[in-house]
């Protein structure tokens, strides 16, 4: 029930002027798809977890060329389902975008079901969180302080200090989130953060 417009690949690169398309589809599409799956602290440990070379150029590449394809056509369907619902009068055109996820899944959910999927978000939100705090804990321990400030110092030396890395690390997050909740919306944090980030990292 789309009508033309939106069943094109590409629909209004420039329109509306401050939701540019071309835009999202090469700088998430494309830069940070590439970035998170090659860049991402996360993603390294766990190619590096694997068991031999072969077996974590395996997992990149089923990774890369499966599982995030997957990944974006299961994120779009919402959208999907949304300009869909909109179209058919079945969702008002007044309705907030950070409502939209929440409206459409309990629309689309059966009784009962709506819950699991909620609790579903939240545990991918969760893992997503604590593997970026292994993360940073990892690089700022092993690369950092065992590196350059205490060297040869015991295995439970430098698990209190993971811990101490950990909670820093945390408040940090906390801080940035208080700081990013003042952008106009949820895109122009993610891309002021990663213009920040990404470019130094890449050169």
């Amino acid at each position: 029930h789309l009508d033309l417009a939106h069943r094109l690949p590409f629909p209004g690169f420039n329109r509306p002027h401050d939701f540019n398309y071309a835009g999202i589809f090469w700088s998430e599409g494309v830069v940070g798809t590439l970035a998170f799956t090659f860049m991402n602290q996360g993603f390294i440990m766990r190619y590096l977890a694997c068991k031999s070379v072969y077996e974590g150029r395996k997992t990149m590449t089923v990774n890369t060329f499966v599982f995030m394809p997957i990944s974006a056509v299961v994120v779009g369907n919402l959208g999907w389902f949304a300009a869909s619902m909109g179209f058919k009068g079945q969702l008002s055109p007044d309705i907030n975008p950070k409502e939209v996820f929440v409206t459409v899944a309990n629309i689309v959910c059966r009784p009962g079901i709506f819950g699991f999927v909620i609790a579903a978000l939240t545990a991918a939100l969760m893992s997503t969180i604590d593997t970026l705090i292994n993360a940073s804990t990892a690089i700022a321990v092993f690369d950092v302080y065992k590196k350059h400030i205490k060297k040869d110092q015991s295995d439970k030396h430098y698990l209190r200090a993971s811990r101490v890395f950990s909670l820093v690390s945390t408040v940090i997050g906390m801080i940035l989130v208080l700081l990013f909740t003042q952008s106009r919306s949820i895109f122009d944090a993610h891309y002021t953060f990663v213009a920040m980030i990404t470019p130094p990292m890449l050169v």
